[in-house]
C-alpha cells in the first residue's frame, strides 16, 4: 500500500449530503470548507468527488466554480454514499512491481458504518466494488 506522500494520480472525496448523519445542524458550513480543501488539490493532480446524482453535480459543480476551482480538474463520480468519509468507505489502491511490470489493485475490506452503528450503510458499501 502506498504511503499518503507517494505520487499518486488523484485525490478522491464523497461528497456530504444535507440528511447524513455526520454534520448534524451544521451541514451547510461544511460545503465551502470542501470548495476551499479542494482548492489546492486540483492544482497538483486530479480532484475524484463521488455525487449522490447528477443533481448533486450540479449544484456541487457550481460550488466550485464559485471557488474558483476549474471543473476540468475535478472528475465526478455519481456513486451514493450516505456519509462522506471516503478514506473508509472507498477503496484501498495496492501497488507492485512483479517482474518489472507495475499493477495496481483495489482492496474491498467490506464497509459497516463503524461495527453497523450508523446505518444505512450498503452505498457506501458498494463504492470499492
Amino acid at each position: 500500500m502506498p504511503a499518503e506522500w507517494e505520487t499518486h494520480a488523484g485525490t478522491w472525496l464523497t461528497w456530504p449530503r444535507p440528511d447524513g448523519v455526520s454534520f448534524p445542524d451544521r451541514y451547510f458550513a461544511v460545503p465551502p470548507v470542501y470548495a476551499k480543501f479542494i482548492q489546492p488539490l486540483f492544482q497538483v493532480e486530479q480532484v475524484n468527488v463521488n455525487v449522490w446524482d447528477a443533481d448533486m453535480e450540479s449544484w456541487v459543480g457550481e460550488l466550485l466554480k464559485e471557488n474558483n476551482v476549474p471543473l476540468d480538474q475535478v472528475l465526478f463520480h455519481h456513486f451514493p454514499a450516505y456519509e462522506p468519509w471516503c478514506r473508509d468507505h472507498g477503496p484501498i489502491f495496492l501497488v507492485r512491481d512483479n517482474n518489472g511490470v507495475h499493477e495496481r489493485a483495489v482492496v474491498d475490506w467490506g464497509y459497516n458504518a463503524w461495527g453497523g452503528k450508523y446505518p444505512p450503510f450498503d452505498l457506501d458499501d458498494a463504492i470499492p466494488q
